[in-house]
């Protein structure tokens, strides 16, 4: 029984392989692969940009997205980055590549896919490997960190793209932002984590929380979050932040930091400067981006069936209303004219109280 299954995983593997190289060949505008438990659909308007394999010069950078509709001048920062390359989007458990179009038909690329990975087995597929090798930029589409956790999680496939972090631009919406940083809302429970809820009670069991996806560097001791101001989300961002000192860093880290993004906008980071600097749609509203930092205190209370209670936590804004639009990650202060926005939010059990005119939250 033994043999026979390793003589059909042989079998399969063999076919992902041929299925990959008679893709290569065929040159066509549209160039679909399925594999076992994967597909990837290539587009390059016939100029058979799907086959080509020539050396890209890329630069890194990181692009994390607050879900809705997508952001037009953070894709062609990231187009131009990978040098017009191979623009790879990759997605878990949803057939849909209307990246392809939207992409290629943004900006002058060699071609535009998206791979989409269902299994771990799928995960491990030498021939989809191969593919992600050759990406000059990738994005993670929106959908469901739960599933980029749990499926890809120690598989071949995460381990190739973490390999590219910092060297070829590398961006996500929704989903895709939340998988971006040191910490991870894994987002295990289908309702998930509603503000209202976790603040009556931080250990609900709609939060839950990982370490160790991806881990872009200049996320380092960060966790995310999207579509904020539309999902009133900032009551459980405290949260993940009061729980991440408590439960997960070690006691000689005293702060941790949040980074969240309203829907129709995004964070351009430049790796060499730390500097990330705010895209909108024209249509954004309030369009905003959020740095929090919080502190370890002996003045929080954070336990099981409490209300959250939480000592001043300081918040920098950058909006297109606001003075700056761009924020120093290293320093972690934003930069631009005097007047930037900056409060306080205080958790007073489970109640926000903000510092902004008319108690403000956002």
């Amino acid at each position: 029984m033994r043999a026979t299954s390793a003589a059909a995983a042989a079998v399969a593997a063999a076919l992902s392989v041929l299925l990959l190289l008679s893709f290569a060949a065929s040159g066509s505008g549209n160039q679909d692969v399925v594999g076992d438990g994967w597909e990837y659909f290539c587009f390059d308007n016939n100029t058979g940009g799907c086959s080509n394999t020539d050396p890209v010069s890329t630069q890194g950078g990181y692009v994390p997205m607050g879900g809705g509709t997508d952001v037009d001048s953070a894709f062609h920062w990231m187009v131009e980055r990978s040098g017009h390359g191979r623009f790879l989007v990759l997605r878990c458990n949803d057939r849909d590549n209307l990246y392809n179009s939207y992409v290629y038909g943004l900006d002058r690329v060699i071609s535009a896919s998206t791979l989409v990975v269902n299994t771990t087995k799928a995960a491990d597929d030498p021939a989809l490997i191969d593919i992600v090798k050759k990406a000059s930029a990738i994005f993670f589409a929106g959908g469901d960190q739960s599933m980029y956790v749990e499926r890809w999680n120690g598989t071949a496939l995460l381990a190739v793209v973490r390999s590219l972090v910092g060297v070829v631009p590398m961006g996500g919406t929704s989903a895709g932002m939340a998988v971006l940083p040191q910490y991870v809302n894994t987002a295990e429970s289908p309702n998930g984590a509603m503000s209202d809820v976790v603040l009556r009670n931080p250990y609900d069991r709609t939060v839950t929380l990982g370490t160790g996806y991806l881990d872009v560097p200049l996320f380092h001791n960060t966790i995310t979050d999207m579509h904020f101001y539309q999902r009133n989300r900032f009551g459980r961002l405290l949260v993940f932040l009061a729980r991440l000192l408590k439960d997960f860093m070690p006691a000689n880290e005293p702060v941790i930091r949040g980074i969240a993004c309203d829907e129709q906008s995004a964070l351009l980071v430049d790796p060499a400067s730390a500097v990330a600097t705010l895209a909108n749609t024209p249509t954004a509203d309030p369009g905003a981006c959020y740095f929090v930092l919080a502190t370890r205190s002996p003045q929080t209370v954070c336990e099981p069936l409490i209300p959250l209670s939480m000592p001043a936590t300081l918040v920098y804004r950058i909006s297109r209303r606001d003075p700056s639009q761009s924020f120093d990650l290293r320093a972690w202060r934003p930069l631009g004219p005097d007047g930037t926005t900056t409060y306080n939010i205080t958790v007073d059990a489970g109640k926000l109280l903000s510092t902004q005119p008319n108690g403000e939250i956002y």
